[in-house]
């Protein structure tokens, strides 16, 4: 439940639960009762020099039967089903609790990369503290 007294979503153990996102798809999530800690980022990376057009996340080697969501105090980012590829990645930005950071060069090497979804944390009925029942 939120702190709003709203279900999140099944709970597979004390930590994490199966999330219904907007779309309609299921994706597992780990979730931290008071949100996550101040300083966890999300890197996204970009197939173009200045950042622009679509972003991936750095991912396994695998998909899994239902995606993660990974959830930040200041967003969620859902894993795409089928969009893992290796891609050439040569810039990224980092997300973090003061939003999105500046454009940077990255390796320019192929990277396992997967598309995804971002979503505010009220978007997918998550309101801290959370409560695990």
């Amino acid at each position: 439940m939120n702190a709003s007294g709203g279900e999140v979503g099944p709970l597979l153990d004390r930590g994490s639960a199966v999330l219904s996102l907007p779309s309609g798809r299921k994706s597992y999530a780990q979730l931290f009762p008071n949100g996550r800690g101040a300083g966890w980022t999300m890197t996204q990376y970009y197939l173009t020099t200045d950042c622009s057009g679509d972003a991936y996340l750095a991912w396994n080697t695998f998909e899994e039967l239902i995606p993660e969501t990974i959830v930040l105090n200041g967003g969620a980012f859902a894993i795409v089903p089928g969009s893992l590829a290796s891609r050439v990645v040569r810039t990224k930005k980092v997300f973090g609790d003061a939003g999105l950071g500046a454009c940077q060069a990255a390796s320019g090497v192929s990277t396992m990369t997967s598309r995804f979804d971002f979503y505010l944390p009220g978007d997918l009925n998550l309101f801290y503290p959370l409560s695990v029942q």
